[in-house]
């Protein structure tokens, strides 16, 4: 039972009505319902609704402290129905994991759709060719980047030979070592290593004295020709004179 139904009916058996009990305990009417009814909000605060059920309880020969007693125990259970209320559902795993998979799967989708889509647009994509093994035939396909464009012949014509500057471009396509002196003067350019995919360029009004280390590892150019380094078999160091004329 509930403390208002407790009190409800102790006050039937004692044949009393609510007028008689507010006489009796001077306890405004609502009061007394407001304790029957199980209903604080009638009270301004806890406090005073235990001090009227304490009082009540007396007049109606119950143990007012078990009734407050019972109220803080209605209390507690009621906070804590709210906390559990309040409180933020908790994480679920397997509704991660789904999430996940909805978002891979997307990804997915994007990237397929995308592929086919360049695929439709360039279709020389569906198939690709593995580069060559040998450093020299992969050279093949990589001076094209650096040569120089032809220019008009009659452009060509028009420069006057002795101003013309000398240029040599050295591309490493495996790592060897470089040595580049100036015929004008014997000035050393420069003495170094090049690793694969390095590209370097000199010039000079003579022409070069080039010194490859592992010649098929590199791919030269002078005045916009390539250069016949070798073939590759040929591993030991390459010398090769640079000059206007050769």
């Amino acid at each position: 039972m509930t403390i208002g139904e407790i009190l409800k009916a102790k006050r039937a058996e004692k044949k009393l009505t609510l007028e008689a009990v507010r006489k009796a305990t001077r306890i405004q009417e609502h009061y007394i319902t407001g304790l029957e009814e199980n209903d604080p909000s009638v009270f301004a605060a806890p406090m005073y609704y235990k001090a009227f059920l304490r009082s009540y309880a007396k007049f109606l020969g119950l143990s007012g402290d078990e009734l407050i007693e019972m109220f803080d125990d209605s209390q507690k259970v009621e906070e804590e129905k709210k906390e559990f209320i309040e409180r933020p559902a908790p994480f679920r795993y397997d509704n991660f994991k789904f999430l996940i998979s909805i978002i891979l799967f997307l990804l997915m989708l994007a990237g397929f759709i995308y592929l086919s889509s360049a695929l439709k647009a360039d279709p020389s994509l569906k198939t690709t060719d593995r580069p060559p093994r040998v450093e020299v035939a992969a050279a093949e396909s990589i001076v094209e980047e650096f040569l120089p464009e032809e220019e008009p012949e009659d452009a060509q014509e028009q420069e006057e030979p002795a101003a013309q500057m000398q240029t040599v471009i050295v591309r490493a396509v495996g790592k060897t070592w470089v040595r580049i002196e100036d015929l004008d003067g014997g000035k050393v350019l420069t003495e170094r290593t090049l690793n694969a995919g390095e590209r370097r360029e000199w010039q000079s009004a003579k022409g070069f004295n080039v010194r490859l280390g592992h010649a098929p590892a590199a791919v030269v150019v002078f005045n916009g020709k390539r250069v016949d380094t070798g073939t590759a078999s040929n591993f030991g160091p390459t010398t090769l004179t640079l000059t206007k004329d050769s």
